[in-house]
């Protein structure tokens, strides 16, 4: 467990992680193209391993701000916070959330 979790806090495994994830929503968006929303949100944005691989972002934010910490930078910190607000906004929306159509 010792090991998982200091290869899940080391700066190569963000790197490679968010490579993973800009490939994957960039072929989302082929998909979404050529084939359609709906095929595209089948197919990878509720596929469990796109969930995993937010989960693993997730964890990998927060123990690179926990590792990073310092006093001297609480702006930088406040940042990277915000992306755990907006993940956390994003997963009850997904979870508890309603998709309907609004007619403007």
């Amino acid at each position: 467990m010792k090991i998982f979790f200091s290869v899940m806090r080391s700066m190569k495994m963000m790197i490679v992680l968010m490579l993973i994830f800009a490939f994957s929503v960039g072929w989302a968006t082929i998909v979404e193209n050529d084939y359609g929303t709906a095929t595209a949100r089948a197919e990878i944005y509720d596929a469990n391993w796109f969930f995993v691989l937010l989960g693993l972002l997730t964890l990998t934010l927060i123990l690179n701000m926990i590792k990073f910490s310092t006093r001297k930078k609480p702006l930088v910190f406040l940042f990277h916070f915000s992306f755990l607000v907006i993940l956390a906004g994003a997963a009850l929306t997904h979870y508890l959330g309603y998709e309907g159509m609004m007619h403007i």
